[in-house]
């Protein structure tokens, strides 16, 4: 009966609950951490496929032959370029431009296709802007010489 309780006393002694407690609180922050890089990824990825579309629309607007008649088709290359399919932009963000205006003249050599401050939103559901203090607003341009500008 004393060998005994002297094992139980000796293992309640030697019992610390300090790991536990260090585990307790490093694991939310670093959830935390994770969660901001896994949102941050996403978004370098959406501007990644948003660069790409702005891309492929420069492109077909500079071997189009008329860019401001195909304005409508230009956005629509650039939304179906963009990845995954669901994370369309509005059109109202996307414009085309040439560096005399609105609209390319002739013997202007450029045309240029830009989405402008579309907000992220996280994949994870947690805000980001609590952390960071601002939105995270994506931007892309594609410049490309129009072809047939001579």
């Amino acid at each position: 009966m004393m060998l005994q309780r002297f094992k139980t006393s000796r293992f309640a002694r030697e019992l610390d609950a300090g790991p536990i407690v260090e585990f307790a609180i490093i694991v939310p922050v670093l959830l935390l951490i994770l969660i901001g890089i896994i949102d941050l990824a996403w978004a370098f990825n959406r501007r990644n496929s948003y660069v790409t579309g702005v891309r492929e629309g420069a492109r077909f607007a500079a071997v189009s032959g008329d860019p401001c008649a195909n304005v409508n088709t230009i956005k629509g290359i650039v939304n179906s370029r963009i990845v995954p399919r669901r994370d369309t932009v509005p059109w109202s963000v996307i414009s085309v431009t040439s560096r005399a205006g609105a609209c390319v003249i002739p013997g202007d050599s450029a045309v240029t296709v830009r989405i402008s401050n579309q907000p992220y939103t996280g994949v994870t559901g947690i805000p980001l802007t609590r952390f960071i203090g601002s939105a995270i607003n994506l931007s892309a341009s594609a410049t490309f010489r129009w072809e047939r500008a001579w």
